[in-house]
């Protein structure tokens, strides 16, 4: 209830009464490490990333590893190494989020679905960021394996967004593009929240590099609803990641005057917490 109250809290604006609720739910705690103390910091973590505060999201990640918090659940474990690891690769500390992932790849099969799936792309296109093809290549094919023991629609539609924008990473736009021909809509939540491969989005990068007229148009016309449901709920990491593809989108069919206002309010909100892969990804053009 608490946890649900604090998202609540956060969503409506209202992060610091979220973050107060929290913390206060953390420091009555007695018992060292019991469900309600790593819960709660596990939320704190979440708040912070959501509204693009990797400095606070952290000291959270400090917090945290000062628990003992290999006598927590598998799942709170899980989450924790995704979220320590989510902190890095929005800074672009690559080599970081690969150490803090690495327990979520041996023990995928024990975790959350949605967070076993995202530790698995965010390790793979860190990699890919890296310049290790061969490891994301591999995790790619882990990826459709655990999809296929998942058997659920939102892991598959993950792991082939995730295969398509490494391809785009990788200059292979027709392979990306066939990758994402397949895209299930109703397959992906309507929520982002703080995963790293968001399929609604993949598909908007993928529209933008083939670049023709329809696909720009419904690549903009998809990051504006994106854009007015991130604004909603206050979600400023998923914002950042819009904002910049919006501008993408609009350097593309040479409307300069809207790439750069929707480049600026990007940067403007990233480098207060000092968040650079969502606009460093996207490459030089957008960036000059």
């Amino acid at each position: 209830a608490y946890l649900y109250y604090a998202g609540s809290l956060q969503k409506a604006g209202q992060m610091d009464r979220a973050v107060r609720l929290l913390r206060g739910l953390t420091r009555a705690d007695t018992g060292g490490m019991s469900p309600a103390m790593s819960h709660a910091q596990m939320g704190l973590l979440v708040i912070h990333l959501l509204e693009a505060d990797l400095g606070g999201a952290q000291r959270e990640v400090e917090l945290a590893a000062g628990l003992p918090l290999h006598s927590a659940a598998a799942i709170t474990q899980g989450l924790f190494h995704h979220l320590a690891a989510s902190v890095c690769f929005h800074r672009e500390a690559f080599a970081e989020t690969l150490r803090h992932l690495q327990p979520n790849l041996d023990n995928r099969f024990l975790l959350y679905r949605r967070t076993a799936i995202d530790s698995l792309a965010m390790f793979a296109l860190a990699s890919q960021a890296l310049g290790d093809f061969e490891a994301a290549a591999a995790t790619i094919a882990m990826m459709e394996q655990l999809a296929a023991h998942n058997g659920d629609r939102e892991s598959y539609a993950v792991s082939r967004s995730c295969a398509a924008r490494i391809a785009l990473m990788s200059g292979d736009l027709p392979r990306a593009i066939e990758g994402m021909r397949t895209y299930d809509e109703a397959a992906c939540p309507a929520y982002m929240m703080h995963w790293t491969e968001s399929p609604r989005l993949t598909r908007c990068r993928v529209q933008i590099a083939e670049g023709s007229a329809p696909g720009i148009e419904s690549a903009l016309s998809s990051l504006e609803q994106y854009e007015r449901e991130n604004r909603t709920v206050h979600d400023k990491l998923q914002l950042i990641e819009v904002l910049a593809l919006k501008a993408m989108a609009w350097h593309r069919i040479a409307r300069t005057q809207e790439a750069r206002t929707a480049l600026r309010e990007a940067v403007m909100l990233a480098q207060p917490g000092g968040v650079t892969r969502p606009i460093a990804e996207l490459g030089f053009p957008v960036i000059s």
